[in-house]
């Protein structure tokens, strides 16, 4: 249940930072000329969006070390009651955490890579 719930987390995470990079891009297509362009209150808006996915980062990592600490002391307890570990169970364990670190690193990649793109906006806006 607690790794369907983190899944979710994820994939809101990655779908609230395509909203914020698109409110950031907006603008700067040309498709319509934006009268707050390089206003002050849109590099707040800008600035307040990359603060936000730097957050949202951290707490993408924190709650990815919750879950795997809580799941390996349910699994550690588990299999204290086992006379015998085979080497099966601890590999499908370490592949288990395995995927969660990959799904993790890959949405904390794809908020890095958008908050990039917000922070060079501010950077262009700026000078």
């Amino acid at each position: 249940m607690a790794e369907n719930v983190f899944l979710l987390y994820l994939l809101l995470a990655c779908v609230i930072a395509i909203v914020k990079l698109a409110k950031v891009w907006r603008p700067g297509l040309g498709f319509k000329p934006s009268p707050n362009k390089g206003t002050p209150e849109h590099l707040h808006s800008l600035q307040t969006a990359a603060t936000s996915l730097s957050q949202r980062m951290g707490v993408t990592f924190l709650s990815w070390g919750i879950l795997i600490s809580g799941n390996l002391i349910s699994v550690c307890s588990a299999l204290l009651g086992q006379e015998t570990i085979g080497w099966g169970t601890a590999v499908l364990v370490l592949l288990d955490y395995a995927r969660f670190l990959n799904w993790t690193l890959y949405a904390v990649t794809f908020l890095f890579l958008i908050r990039w793109q917000v922070l060079k906006r501010i950077e262009k806006i700026s000078f």
